[in-house]
């Protein structure tokens, strides 16, 4: 239950809210945000004469990696800005992508400008990353000196250290903002122009406290019995452990009631208490809310969350009960998710990608690179049949198309029709990385879509269409996955006998060939490729820091090279590696099946069991991803054995396999 709290000031004179403001913003340059640069850079330029108030001081600070930060104009007032030309001249230079990511030399000028001169500050500190060049306990004590300077931190985009930015925030007793995309940031940006600044009293409570900031919400622990509260914040809200308790089943949105209820649900999701959200869930019966909390796992699907509860706090009329009240009401645990929506699409022989269909947003995940010589030029009025890529370690899914265009030649202008080989990337770390996907689909897909809500329902089906396919409101895993994780046996044997269908592939391929016959791209080419990243000095390069699964089947680390010298091995009695015993069996069974048939007839049986294989393949890796999903995302460990265990020794027909797994904290470049 929350306890709303009146905190008027009662000495006026001592707590006046400044009328002039230096604001300070200090911009993130590193290479990470070089896709946002560009609208930055139009931002700055089209606002900062627009939007600094008369009385008011304007700082601009540029920070990449250490040593690698600096002041762009300092102490500006719009009586100051003669020549707008010079000042655009000085962002257009200084705003542009530099290298990693580094926080303690940046904040520590702020603070230095902050003390210079004599109006209040407030500094704005804006990332997408996290501290990767210097150690984190420099960082915090950084952060910690800037406490009684307001401060506005904002989390920019999904992979920004998150955790890291909001303990910076309670350090320097700030306000933690997320924003996912730039749109979002710009409203910040306005807000923060030209809200109200002013100090710090002193709230004597020993429970946790929250309070609006805007439609931000802020959560306070107390310090020694003491929680400082922003003077211009009129109204604190106490946590205490009360549950709520309504008059009757009746739920009226605009009701004080409710709109606690409300905030205690996001205070529950910012201090991780699932047992209290879950409370909050059943309390109000809103079955919206409580479908989006069911899937809830992924750190944009918290974001999602977070954003609806605020809507429905501030516009209750057009967001409270969405879909209705129903306090008995049990969200399903095997929600459709993402995966399943694009391996059923996939399977669809019907189905065509169409990257090229507006309004199609792809973010790469690698930069561009281009060494041909000659142009490709994809036909976007064609759809592109595809195959999922998935990432072994990583919670990574892609679509990998074959783009049918033509190519010019710059020598001698022929145009000759080609195809060219593309992976969209759908799922990176978790996080959506498409929102809207363009397929035509057969008939039977597209009504499973329009009772999912991935269509909008009413249309009526025609053969061609091409359908927008909405992935906003999906959850990339289900609470059945996390409820009841896969065991560490069968997880085990997934693997060991995805390694061996693997192995009979590479066989067949390799008999194959030897038969003189035209092989077409290799599976692992086209659907198993990933962006290659261009080799620099780490320490110039910005990354941040995502989990990665890695499984280890003893002694068989990789598949074994398919040679005339392996086969001799197989025919003799000669001691095999375990990897070469795997391919023992499907060499028996091609020796010993095919030796009598013509060359047409091998290679008819190679086709027929390379179907098999591959549909093995297929089959098994669409379990092992959900399990992997689970693991990464949801965070949760066998269901057979204690967090701490990750060796197995596994029995799959006959062989004891020696297996481990494990999940370790892993860097993901960024530029």
């Amino acid at each position: 239950m929350l306890i709303e709290t009146l905190i008027h000031s009662e000495n006026q004179s001592e707590n006046k809210i400044s009328h002039s403001v230096h604001r300070i913003f200090c911009i993130d340059c590193s290479g990470s945000m070089s896709g946002s640069l560009g609208d930055l850079r139009t931002q700055l330029k089209n606002k900062i004469s627009k939007m600094i108030q008369p009385d008011d001081f304007f700082t601009l600070i540029w920070f990449s990696g250490r040593g690698q930060f600096g002041t762009i104009f300092e102490h500006l007032s719009i009586n100051d800005i003669k020549d707008l030309s010079s000042v655009h001249q000085s962002i257009d230079r200084y705003i542009k992508s530099v290298g990693s990511t580094g926080f303690v030399e940046p904040i520590r000028l702020c603070k230095t400008l902050s003390e210079k001169y004599n109006e209040t500050s407030q500094v704005f500190f804006m990332s997408d990353g996290g501290e990767n060049s210097w150690p984190l306990d420099e960082c915090e004590k950084a952060f910690q000196e800037m406490e009684g300077i307001p401060m506005v931190i904002v989390e920019y985009q999904y992979y920004c250290d998150r955790v890291f930015l909001k303990r910076l925030a309670e350090l320097s007793s700030g306000v933690s903002i997320f924003n996912e995309d730039f749109e979002s940031f710009d409203e910040t940006f306005d807000i923060y122009m030209k809200n109200k600044v002013s100090s710090l009293r002193h709230l004597d409570t020993t429970q946790n406290v929250i309070y609006f900031d805007e439609t931000n919400l802020v959560v306070k622990k107390p310090v020694n019995g003491i929680v400082k509260i922003p003077d211009h914040i009129d109204t604190v809200w106490k946590v205490d452990e009360q549950p709520f308790v309504f008059d009757s089943q009746e739920r009226e949105k605009t009701c004080s009631l409710v709109k606690h209820v409300y905030m205690t649900m996001l205070y529950a999701l910012q201090t991780k208490n699932p047992l209290l959200a879950g409370q909050c869930c059943e309390t109000l019966g809103d079955v919206y809310l409580s479908r989006m909390y069911a899937s809830c796992f992924s750190k944009q699907d918290y974001s999602k969350l977070s954003q609806h509860i605020t809507q429905c706090i501030f516009d209750p009329v057009n967001y409270a009960f969405k879909n209705g009240v129903d306090l008995s009401y049990k969200a399903k645990d095997d929600a459709f998710n993402i995966i399943e929506l694009l391996q059923l699409v996939s399977s669809d022989t019907k189905s065509r990608f169409y990257p090229y269909k507006t309004p199609v947003q792809y973010n790469r995940v690698s930069k561009e690179t281009n060494k041909e010589k000659n142009t490709f030029i994809p036909n976007r009025e064609l759809g592109s049949k595809f195959r999922l890529v998935y990432n072994q370690s990583r919670a990574n899914i892609s679509m990998g198309c074959e783009i049918y265009g033509h190519q010019e030649n710059e020598d001698d202008e022929k145009i000759i029709s080609v195809s060219a080989y593309r992976n969209y990337t759908v799922l990176k770390d978790g996080i959506k990385n498409m929102n809207i996907l363009p397929f035509s689909l057969s008939e039977k897909t597209f009504d499973k879509l329009v009772e999912e809500g991935c269509l909008p329902p009413g249309q009526s089906y025609k053969r061609g269409e091409i359908y927008l396919v909405d992935l906003s409101n999906l959850p990339v895993v289900n609470r059945h996955f996390v409820l009841s994780p896969i065991s560490s046996v069968e997880f085990c044997r997934h693997h060991i006998n995805l390694y061996r269908h693997k192995a009979f592939l590479k066989y067949i391929g390799s008999v194959k060939k030897s038969l003189e016959e035209k092989e077409e791209e290799s599976e692992k080419s086209v659907y198993e490729r990933e962006e290659k990243e261009e080799k620099k000095e780490e320490k110039e390069r910005d990354f941040y820091v995502a989990p990665e699964l890695q499984v280890k089947i003893s002694k068989c680390s990789s598949i074994p090279t398919i040679n005339q010298k392996l086969f001799d091995k197989l025919n003799s009695s000669s001691k095999l590696t375990l990897s070469e015993s795997i391919l023992l069996s499907i060499h028996k069974k091609y020796t010993e099946e095919c030796t009598a048939m013509t060359k047409d007839e091998k290679r008819n049986w190679l086709d027929r069991e390379e179907k098999v294989q591959k549909e093995n393949v297929f089959r098994i890796t669409s379990i092992v991803e959900q399990a992997k999903m689970a693991l990464l995302i949801g965070r949760v460990w066998f269901n057979d054995c204690e967090d701490d265990v990750h060796n197995f020794r596994v029995d799959n027909e006959g062989t004891v396999y020696e297996v481990s797994v494990e999940i370790n904290d892993s860097k993901i470049y960024m530029d």
